[in-house]
């Protein structure tokens, strides 16, 4: 679905912009896509 591209890209863009990378937001949102 469209609307899934679009988180994705968003979630992919907050991650290069987060250092170190937050493992536990990655895990919410791996959690909401799976």
């Amino acid at each position: 679905a469209p609307t899934v591209a679009i988180l994705l890209s968003t979630y992919a863009k907050i991650l290069m912009h987060t250092q170190p990378p937050d493992q536990e937001l990655q895990n919410q949102v791996w959690a909401i896509f799976n």
